[in-house]
C-alpha cells in the first residue's frame, strides 16, 4: 500500500471560525434561551432587531469566508472578510450585554449548527472544579446545580447542545456513577442519552492522567429521541498496572445493568469479569 501525498489532502478549510475562546456554560444556546434566562440591558425593541440583523450579516459573512478560502484561498480577500468578521463579532459581543464577564454564545459562533438541532459529536475532559471555587460567574438554568462541580454542568450544557440523535464521550470523576449528591446528573444522563457505557478507574496502582490522583469514569454515551427508556452498560471497578496501559481499553468486559434506576441513587460497577 502507497501513503497518501499530503501535499494533496485539503487543510481543514473551517478552522478559523471553529475553535473559540470563552465561557462555554454561559450565554445563549439561542436568542429565546437569551432573552428567558439572562436580564439584557438592550434598551429597546428595536436595539435586539438590529444585534438579530448582525447576527445573520456575521453567519453571512462566514459563508463567504468559507467559500473562498474551499475555491481560490485569494488571501486579501479572506484578510479583509476576516477583519470585518472580527469587527461585526466586536459589535455584537459589546452590544449583548449580559452582566457576565466574556460569554459564549452559541447560535451566535455555530449559528446554522444550533438552527438545525445541535452537535452530532461532543466530547471532553471538561474541568473538575467546584463551582464555590470559580464562582466568578453566575451560572443560570442548571439542574445539576446541587451537584457543586462544573463537570457536571459541562454534562448538562452539552446534552443542551446535542441534537436529537447524537454522541457523546466524557472523562469525569467516578462521582457521575456512585456519589450521593450527583442525583440530578445522573438523572440527566439517563433522560438524554438512551444507551450509556460506563467503565471505572481507580487511581493506584495506575492512573489514567499519570498527575491527576483522581478515580475517573469514561462514559460514553448515544442520545436517541425515539427510545423512552436508557440502557446502561458497566464495567467493574478496575485497577490495574501502569505497564498495561497500552492494552487497557481492548480489555474493558461491560455486562448489561438491566435494572430500573428510577430511585436508585448510584450506577454499580459490575461486568461479567471477577
Amino acid at each position: 500500500s502507497h501513503l497518501p501525498d499530503i501535499t494533496s489532502i485539503e487543510p481543514l478549510p473551517d478552522i478559523d471560525f471553529n475553535i473559540f475562546a470563552g465561557n462555554s456554560l454561559v450565554g445563549g444556546l439561542s436568542w429565546d434561551d437569551l432573552e428567558e434566562h439572562y436580564t439584557m440591558d438592550l434598551f429597546t425593541s428595536t436595539n435586539r432587531e438590529n444585534i438579530k440583523a448582525d447576527i445573520g450579516q456575521l453567519s453571512h459573512l462566514k459563508t463567504q469566508y468559507r467559500n473562498i478560502q474551499q475555491q481560490d484561498d485569494n488571501e486579501e480577500e479572506l484578510s479583509h472578510l476576516k477583519n470585518n468578521i472580527d469587527t461585526l463579532k466586536s459589535i455584537i459581543n459589546k452590544d449583548i450585554k449580559i452582566g457576565i464577564e466574556n460569554p459564549f454564545h452559541w447560535f451566535i459562533d455555530f449559528k446554522k449548527i444550533m438552527e438545525n438541532g445541535g452537535f452530532d459529536v461532543i466530547i471532553g475532559n471538561p474541568p473538575y472544579v467546584t463551582y464555590n471555587e470559580a464562582r466568578s460567574y453566575k451560572l443560570v438554568n442548571y439542574k445539576t446545580a446541587k451537584c457543586g462541580d462544573l463537570y457536571a454542568f459541562f454534562i448538562e450544557r452539552s446534552n443542551r447542545l446535542l441534537q436529537a440523535f447524537s454522541n457523546i464521550g466524557m472523562i469525569v470523576p467516578i462521582s457521575i456513577v456512585g456519589t450521593e449528591g450527583y442525583s440530578t446528573l445522573r438523572e440527566n444522563v439517563l433522560a438524554n442519552e438512551k444507551f450509556n457505557w460506563f467503565s471505572s478507574f481507580a487511581m493506584r496502582p495506575g492512573k489514567l492522567f499519570d498527575k491527576v490522583d483522581k478515580r475517573l469514569t469514561i462514559w460514553i454515551g448515544i442520545k436517541n429521541v425515539q427510545l423512552a427508556t436508557s440502557k446502561v452498560f458497566t464495567t467493574k471497578y478496575l485497577r490495574w498496572w501502569s505497564e498495561k496501559r497500552e492494552g487497557l481499553f481492548q480489555t474493558l468486559k461491560y455486562i448489561s445493568n438491566d435494572i430500573n434506576f428510577e430511585g436508585i441513587n448510584s450506577i454499580p460497577k459490575i461486568s461479567f469479569e471477577k
